[in-house]
């Protein structure tokens, strides 16, 4: 009984850890200035990367609200539609937007205009996976 309390402690230690982490970085987020590259997943985006941009706010898309809204400084050209403003969001947990470092994100592209702070899953296309690291 007394290593099933240890496990569950060390358990909810653990995420009470990756909570804090999550809302520190992603604080810091907002007014960062990255550079996106292309990582894995769809070869017909990775001419259009690198790029350039600054994370201008969060969004809530369904039930997750650390998706981020990056204002960039050249719009990417998918599909013949021009994206100066992308959706990305972290691809694993422990590594953050707003981390010191380069992570790994998705890249989502907007189906519909960003002027609200929520959003339905079917309201983005899920393009790419990239990296994303502070300018």
């Amino acid at each position: 009984m007394t290593f099933i309390v240890t496990i569950l402690t060390l358990l909810a230690s653990w995420i009470v850890y990756l909570q804090l982490k999550s809302k520190i970085q992603n604080g810091r987020a907002i007014g960062q200035r990255v550079v996106l590259k292309y990582a894995d997943q769809n070869t017909t985006i990775e001419n259009q990367l690198p790029r350039t941009g600054l994370i201008k706010r969060k969004i809530a898309i369904g039930k997750t609200e650390n998706n981020f809204l990056i204002k960039l400084d050249q719009p990417i050209n998918y599909d013949n539609n021009d994206f100066d403003e992308i959706i990305v969001k972290h691809r694993h947990v422990g590594r953050y937007i707003g981390s010191k470092s380069e992570i790994n994100v998705h890249l989502l592209l907007p189906k519909v205009e960003l002027i609200k702070d929520t959003y339905q899953v079917d309201n983005f296309s899920h393009v790419a996976w990239l990296t994303l690291k502070p300018e």
